[in-house]
């Protein structure tokens, strides 16, 4: 393997989890399962910035795209984040603050949310695409 930091990208592993609640979060971990030292820019953690990750939420009854909040200006933090072998880092998303009518959408409807994000390690020619999908229950009612 070396120290080519190509192969570092190809065994970082991702993981999401809906917890809900209020703020309907979501629960996101990266995983480096290489013998390496990843060095990922703070700014393009999928849960730091909101330009991370692409996110596409949808009504699953109607097929219609739930709009987002318009984001507000917000530039990355220039950091990096080590993530040493076999190590995790963790963080969570509010997908009400990015879809205020999510509570609304949620009455009517479950929500399909759809999400993909690149894992670039510093020096990294190729970033890894990782993506996937997960679907929020329809509330029902007092809920």
């Amino acid at each position: 393997m070396g120290n080519d930091s190509r192969d570092i990208a190809m065994h970082i592993k991702h993981s999401i989890q809906y917890k809900g609640g209020g703020a309907h979060l979501v629960a996101m971990s990266l995983i480096n399962n290489s013998g390496l030292t990843a060095n990922i820019l703070d700014g393009r953690l999928p849960w730091r910035h909101r330009h991370a990750m692409v996110l596409l939420l949808v009504n699953s009854d109607t097929g219609a795209v739930i709009e987002a909040s318009v984001p507000p200006i917000d530039d990355p933090v220039a950091a990096v984040v080590e993530v040493g072998p076999g190590a995790e880092v963790h963080g969570e998303l509010s997908l009400l603050e990015i879809y205020p009518t999510l509570d609304e959408d949620l009455r009517s409807s479950r929500v399909d949310v759809f999400y993909a994000f690149d894992i670039t390690c510093i020096g990294a020619i190729v970033p890894q695409r990782v993506g996937g999908w997960f679907s929020i229950p329809r509330k029902e009612d007092g809920s």
